[in-house]
């Protein structure tokens, strides 16, 4: 797939990247649909690929104040299924993820999800998970996922996962961020066409 520039600033994140894999895709839908494909986990099964389902185990307290956006009321609020703010899941991968050394099932934290304008007007969203697994000399990640209206009726979904840490660098010695990068595109890629689809099963044919 083509990559192109990221449409809105992203705030650095508090750690070093050692790899930073960068993923784009442009899909016919506006950003909220796109948006809430990616936080309903049990969508998942039906186009990502590289991670195919999750548990969401742990979710904050109601008298917990979070940095809910009122956007996600519509979105997240009806189901237990949906990623939100300070939530703790699980994600497990595809089985060509295990055997290429880079699918042990992981524990993430939502660090945020928010509401996005830039300054030419586009208007989408951003959700920000990060790994709860490793000390932070070990490992340290964090994936940024946005989804920008791009004018035309479509959605520009770009990503960044960063990785830090000792571990980091035997993942790049070992060029498992290449594998990494093919495992998220053809997640992209199930993704488009599921929501253009609008909801269909995507059929892996080497999965």
């Amino acid at each position: 797939m083509t990559a192109s520039a990221p449409l809105l600033p992203r705030k650095p994140s508090d750690f070093k990247p050692v790899i930073s894999i960068y993923n784009h895709i442009s899909i016919a839908a506006p950003p909220l649909a796109v948006f809430s494909a990616v936080l309903n986990t049990t969508t998942w099964s039906s186009w990502n690929y590289y991670n195919p389902s999750a548990t969401i185990y742990y979710r904050p307290p109601s008298s917990v104040p979070q940095p809910k956006p009122s956007f996600l009321d519509t979105v997240a609020e009806s189901s237990s299924s949906f990623l939100s703010p300070g939530c703790k899941f699980t994600e497990f991968h595809c089985k060509e993820a295990e055997e290429a050394g880079v699918g042990k099932p992981q524990n993430l934290e939502i660090v945020a999800i928010e509401e996005l304008q830039s300054q030419d007007g586009k208007n989408g969203y951003r959700i920000v998970w990060r790994l709860l697994d490793w000390s932070d000399w070990l490992m340290r990640t964090r994936r940024v996922h946005e989804f920008v209206a791009s004018g035309n009726g479509q959605t520009e979904y770009n990503s960044w996962t960063e990785l830090g840490g000792l571990l980091a660098w035997i993942v790049k010695w070992t060029s498992g961020d290449r594998k990494m990068k093919s495992l998220f595109e053809k997640s992209f890629e199930g993704l488009k066409v599921y929501v253009e689809s609008e909801g269909n099963q995507v059929q892996f044919l080497d999965n």
